[in-house]
């Protein structure tokens, strides 16, 4: 498995690709952005909306004061990929947390999970550029 970085590329063992990548996207006079890059698999028989139900169940047992705000199915870059988008909001650790998330499957059962998380509740603004983000995504 080629494995590719910013900084270059790794040659890896096959496996079954549940990395994570973090980036902080916020400026120094905004409130924290981040967002999480994630790799998951479908489960035997599973579709992409049981995937999603099944996160979803998943986080709520670990947070406080889960909320699911929206949550509808769309396309993102430029090849159109499917993607199922939510916004929710919780406390973790006694902090609020409020999430844009897009939850798209890859080639045969592999799922992409873009999450982006702020402390501040989803503005108009926050949700134009986090759309314009997945816009950008091409495939490789």
């Amino acid at each position: 498995m080629s494995y590719t970085l910013n900084e270059g590329t790794l040659s890896l063992r096959p496996t079954d690709d549940r990395s994570i990548n973090i980036l902080n996207l916020a400026r120094h006079d905004e409130p924290p952005q981040t967002l999480v890059i994630t790799r998951d698999a479908l489960g035997p028989g599973e579709v992409l909306a049981a995937a999603v139900t099944r996160q979803i169940k998943e986080l709520s047992r670990q947070v406080q004061a889960f909320k699911e705000h929206a949550r509808r199915d769309a396309t993102f870059g430029t090849s159109a990929l499917p993607v199922v988008l939510l916004e929710t909001s919780f406390k973790q650790a006694g902090q609020p947390t409020h999430q844009c998330q897009a939850i798209a499957q890859l080639a045969g059962d592999r799922l992409l999970i873009l999450t982006l998380s702020t402390p501040t509740p989803v503005t108009d603004g926050l949700r134009a550029q986090w759309l314009a983000l997945l816009d950008s995504f091409q495939p490789a």
